[in-house]
C-alpha cells in the first residue's frame, strides 16, 4: 500500500467517523442531551469546544493506527481481516 491510498482511507475512515458521532450524538441522542444537561455538560461555564476537537483529533488518530496496523500485519482486504488464519478459510 502506498502513502497516498493510506491517507485516502485514514481521511475516509475519520470522515466516516465524524458522520458517525455527528449523528448518534447530535440526532439520534439530541433530545436526551437537552432533558438532562447536569449528566451531558460540563459545569462551570467552559466550552465543549476543546473536548469536540479532540475527539474529532482522536478519531483521525486511531484510524491512522488501525490502518498502520493493517499494512504491518498485511490484512489487505475483508476477506483476509475476516479469515484471521482460519486453516479452511478460502483467500
Amino acid at each position: 500500500m502506498d502513502a497516498t491510498h493510506y491517507f485516502l482511507a485514514v481521511l475516509s475512515a475519520g470522515v466516516v467517523y465524524s458522520f458517525t458521532d455527528w449523528f448518534f450524538g447530535g440526532i439520534l441522542f439530541h433530545d436526551k442531551y437537552l432533558a438532562y444537561p447536569e449528566v451531558w455538560r460540563q459545569t462551570g461555564g467552559r466550552s465543549e469546544t476543546p473536548a469536540v476537537a479532540w475527539s474529532v483529533v482522536l478519531g483521525f488518530l486511531t484510524a491512522a493506527a488501525f490502518m498502520g496496523v493493517s499494512v504491518t500485519v498485511a490484512v489487505h482486504g475483508t476477506a483476509t481481516a475476516l479469515c484471521c488464519g482460519l486453516p479452511d478459510c478460502a483467500g
